[in-house]
C-alpha cells in the first residue's frame, strides 16, 4: 500500500494516519522532486550563456535579421489595424454619447416647459382656493344676515312684519 494516494495533479492525501509533521515533510520531499523535473530553459543563443561567443560563432551568422524585420512588420500592422478599429470604436460611441446629450437636452427642455405650465396651473388653482374660501365666507355672512333679519322681523309687529327671506343656493 503507498504511503500517498495520488489523486489530481499536485494534491496529496495521506492514505493512512500519518502525523501531520510526517505528512508535510513528505509533501515537501514531494514538491522538491517535482521542481527537480522541471527541464532546464535554454536560450536561442548558446554563445550568451557563458558571455562569449567564441565557442559557436556559426549560430550568429546563421540567424538573420529579415525574419525578425518581418515579425516586427506583421506585429506594426496588426497593432494598426488594431488601433484604427479602436479609433472607429472611439469615435462610434463618442457620436452615440452626443445624441444622447442632445436628446436629453430635448427632453429636459420639455420638462421645464411642462414644469412652467404647472406652475400656472397651480397658481389658478390657488386663486380657485382663495375664491372658495372668499365665497364660503360670504355665504357665512349672509347666513348671519339672515338670521339677524328674521330676528328683526319678529320684533315688529305682525302686521308690520315683511315676508320671509328665502334663499336658495342650488
Amino acid at each position: 500500500m503507498e504511503m500517498f494516494d495520488l489523486g489530481p495533479p499536485f494534491k496529496l492525501r495521506p492514505s493512512s494516519g500519518f502525523h501531520s509533521f510526517e505528512c508535510l515533510e513528505l509533501l515537501v520531499v514531494y514538491t522538491i522532486v517535482l521542481v527537480n523535473n522541471i527541464p532546464m530553459f535554454l536560450p536561442v543563443m548558446r554563445g550568451t550563456l557563458s558571455g562569449s561567443s567564441s565557442r559557436d560563432p556559426e549560430i550568429l551568422e546563421r540567424l538573420q535579421p529579415i525574419h525578425f524585420h518581418n515579425i516586427c512588420n506583421r506585429m506594426l500592422t496588426h497593432y494598426n489595424i488594431c488601433a484604427s478599429k479602436v479609433a472607429a470604436e472611439q469615435q462610434l460611441i463618442g457620436n452615440k454619447i452626443k445624441e444622447v446629450d442632445h436628446r436629453i437636452a430635448k427632453l429636459f427642455a420639455a420638462y421645464v416647459e411642462k414644469q412652467k405650465a404647472y406652475a400656472v396651473y397651480a397658481e389658478q388653482f390657488s386663486k380657485i382656493r382663495s375664491i372658495s374660501q372668499h365665497l364660503t365666507r360670504c355665504n357665512n355672512l349672509l347666513n348671519q344676515n339672515i338670521e339677524s333679519l328674521e330676528a328683526l322681523n319678529n320684533m315688529l309687529d305682525v302686521e308690520d312684519r315683511l315676508e320671509p327671506f328665502v334663499w336658495k343656493t342650488d
